[in-house]
């Protein structure tokens, strides 16, 4: 992977999270759970993931280890998780 920075996009009025993971260009979308997509560049390489719902972020969550293998992507570090998790936490709580 280009680049190994983090950006997290939290988007209060689409209730949306966008993780930046590369600076990448965007090959291709997969649909790897409802309201999870994963973006790929042209290698297969993971560039960002977009979670739509809570749901879609505890998806994620468990099976990170899985999506990183298949799609050559780092794990997250807690802390970024967490971030995300709050986000998505706040939002169903209002």
């Amino acid at each position: 992977m280009s680049d190994p920075t983090l950006d997290i996009s939290l988007d209060a009025r689409s209730r949306a999270a966008y993780l930046r993971l590369s600076a990448g260009d965007v090959a291709r979308t997969h649909e790897v759970h409802p309201e999870l997509m994963l973006d790929t560049d042209q290698a297969g390489d993971a560039v960002g993931i977009e979670i739509l719902s809570i749901q879609a972020f505890e998806f994620f969550a468990a099976n990170q280890r899985d999506l990183s293998n298949r799609f050559r992507m780092r794990l997250l570090r807690s802390e970024d998780l967490e971030t995300v998790r709050a986000f998505f936490e706040e939002k169903k709580a209002s």
